[in-house]
């Protein structure tokens, strides 16, 4: 009984840590995307999180640390994400009709995810306005897989005849991903423009699904 206790006591003990750290996460992240990394003080995350200031340093390593892990946090969830819809287009499986479900169904997952966690992709654009100063070994690692994986998945696309030959794989990448990240930005600054398009505004699959036609499909007749 007394070893079933105490094993008891760690698991609570655990989930406490677990709760803490990922309460910091969270109330850093929102408190960064508003003021930036040199805007707010650890007593004012520890604060806002009704915490111990000192479980900053403990988890974090210091208000740098945690700066860092909140971008990598984000990017690990977003290739979470992406990843399960890429699994589905492995050689043997890779057809037109799935491949287009698949694609449409992750960029849609991704658009939603950014367009949720909009205080982190502020996060982020600051750190690649800025030239990565804390971001660049998550770019290195978790994007950069992403980016790769996906971009497989458009060269077995090609080997399997669905895509085009002449088409650079890391070109319809980087157009599908800045036009992803240019629509999340352009509902938050709400101009006029935007304001007249106000069905791609309210319907996320929809700008999804219309972004995937004329990227695969073409605009020509």
């Amino acid at each position: 009984m007394a070893h079933q206790a105490k094993s008891t006591d760690k698991q609570i003990d655990k989930q406490i840590d677990t709760d803490a750290r990922e309460k910091l996460i969270q109330v850093a992240g929102e408190l960064f995307s508003q003021h930036g990394l040199d805007g707010v003080s650890t007593r004012e995350i520890a604060a806002k999180a009704e915490l111990n200031v000192s479980l900053i340093s403990y988890y974090f390593g210091g208000k740098e640390g945690l700066y860092k892990t909140v971008i990598h946090e984000f990017a690990l969830t977003m290739h979470k994400y992406v990843q399960k819809y890429l699994e589905e287009l492995t050689e043997e499986k890779v057809e037109a009709k799935t491949f287009i479900v698949n694609i449409t169904q992750g960029l849609v997952a991704v658009t939603k995810l950014k367009i949720g966690l909009r205080h982190l992709s502020v996060i982020l654009h600051r750190e690649m306005l800025s030239g990565l100063p804390y971001a660049r070994e998550t770019h290195e690692n978790v994007f950069n897989e992403l980016a790769n994986e996906t971009i497989a998945v458009f060269k077995r696309a090609q080997r399997k005849g669905i895509l085009r030959k002449d088409i650079n794989p890391q070109v319809l990448f980087l157009t599908l991903i800045f036009t992803i990240e240019n629509y999340v930005l352009q509902r938050q600054l709400e101009t006029k423009f935007w304001k007249s398009c106000p069905q791609v505004l309210e319907d996320t699959d929809e700008f999804v699904i219309e972004l995937v036609k004329i990227i695969f499909e073409g605009v020509l007749k």
